[in-house]
């Protein structure tokens, strides 16, 4: 998932700086609790039930992510295109596609496309 981690912050509608510090901060907290997290294995001896625990804590962590509402996307647009398409009943072999205000997008004859 860590590589696809930009994507969904995009897609969030965060920033890249904001994607930057984010992932920034995740690295530095790994990086700043793993000694302390080996000391408490270390000294209690449970070195599989705390990588076993920080394992699910890992994972809420991450899914959490899904439920944190998006933001407006500014500067995006969102496009949506209606296309009408008919057959010519006549002749088999030509489909002709129409954009709500008439415009024809696509004609086809036996698998040839004309745009």
């Amino acid at each position: 998932m860590m590589p696809f981690l930009t994507l969904v912050f995009t897609q969030k509608g965060l920033s890249a700086t904001e994607t930057g510090l984010i992932l920034g901060w995740q690295f530095m907290v790994g990086f700043a609790s793993r000694p302390g997290v080996a000391a408490l294995g270390d000294k209690y001896h449970k070195h599989k039930q705390l990588l076993l625990l920080c394992s699910i804590l890992s994972v809420c962590f991450m899914s959490a992510i899904w439920w944190v509402p998006s933001r407006e996307h500014k500067g995006r647009y969102e496009t949506k295109l209606m296309f009408t398409c008919s057959r010519d009943t006549e002749h088999d072999t030509k489909v002709s596609c129409f954009e709500e205000n008439g415009t024809a997008v696509l004609t086809t004859y036996a698998g040839k496309h004309q745009f």
